[in-house]
């Protein structure tokens, strides 16, 4: 069996339990099994080459995860609901959206959502407003590395900063302005509204 899919009939329903998969990693970060609770069915997926394929499709130019991830993902059935809810820590080096300077970041990802089975007999519909806003999951398989894949992207800032304090770069000259202080004119116009500086308002 794959333990990266979970068959939706492996799934313990309620109250019965669930199923729990732990993914440790190599340890390097906080004791994630804390407040963790094995369930009904357990599954441990060890090692680190299946994390990197994980991740594979958000790993971007200046975007690293250098040791993997570590956490645990919880499964319970209800009907045709899939609770799923987990936790997710990894260490990402990233590039600052201002300095362009490249740092570390702890991110701890803790998440909670519902997965709405679709059997493959029925009907397609149009979705309403409502459903647009849930997950749902066509065939008989739980990707775990697809939820792992998706909550690390969902929790990556678009704009990433090494400081809230970071001052980036002079436009003029490119300077750092972290480290070094340039002699421009840092009172820069954009010229598309250069005309507009003189405008007095009646």
């Amino acid at each position: 069996m794959d333990t990266l899919r979970i068959h939706v009939s492996d799934i313990p329903i309620e109250p019965d339990g669930g199923y729990s998969i732990a993914f440790p990693g190599n340890g390097r970060y906080t004791e994630w099994q804390e407040g963790f609770a094995s369930l009904a069915v357990h599954t441990v997926i060890p090692g680190t080459d299946w994390q990197t394929r994980a991740l594979s499709n958000i790993i971007e130019s200046g975007l690293e995860f250098p040791h993997g991830f570590e956490g645990a993902i919880t499964l319970i059935t209800s009907g045709n609901d899939i609770f799923v809810s987990g936790r997710i820590q990894l260490l990402v080096i990233r590039e600052c959206s201002r300095c362009l300077e490249s740092f570390e970041t702890m991110m701890d990802i803790p998440f909670s959502y519902v997965i709405t089975w679709v059997h493959v007999q029925e009907k397609e519909h149009e979705l309403s407003i409502d459903e647009l806003e849930q997950s749902f999951l066509r065939g008989d398989e739980v990707d775990i590395a697809q939820i792992i894949e998706e909550q690390v992207a969902l929790a990556l800032p678009m704009r990433p900063l090494c400081s809230e304090a970071c001052r980036g770069l002079c436009p003029r000259c490119g300077c750092d302005l972290n480290k070094n202080q340039c002699d421009c004119d840092q009172d820069v116009v954009d010229v598309r509204f250069e005309k507009l500086k003189d405008f007095q308002v009646r």
